[in-house]
């Protein structure tokens, strides 16, 4: 339902977006839809901060914007590692 759609506008990243989703929203379930680049080390973050998530990867052509997103990508799973 639509209702149960939440946008965070204020996180700075993954992290602190599924941390503010359990501490600010009071999320403790979550489907998580995002690139497939992605979502992986969104549920794994998300399940650290608390939350039973699971992901879908939304289908994206792979423009410009993917490439950005996949090397930031790779850039930041170290921080995700700490």
């Amino acid at each position: 339902p639509k209702r149960q759609v939440v946008r965070d506008y204020a996180g700075f990243d993954t992290w602190d977006s599924c941390v503010r989703a359990h501490r600010v929203f009071g999320v403790d379930k979550a489907v998580l839809v995002s690139q497939g680049f992605h979502i992986r080390r969104a549920v794994a973050l998300c399940r650290a901060a608390g939350i039973d998530a699971q992901g879908v990867a939304a289908r994206d052509p792979h423009d410009v914007t993917w490439y950005y997103g996949a090397t930031r990508e790779i850039l930041a799973a170290p921080k995700a590692a700490l």
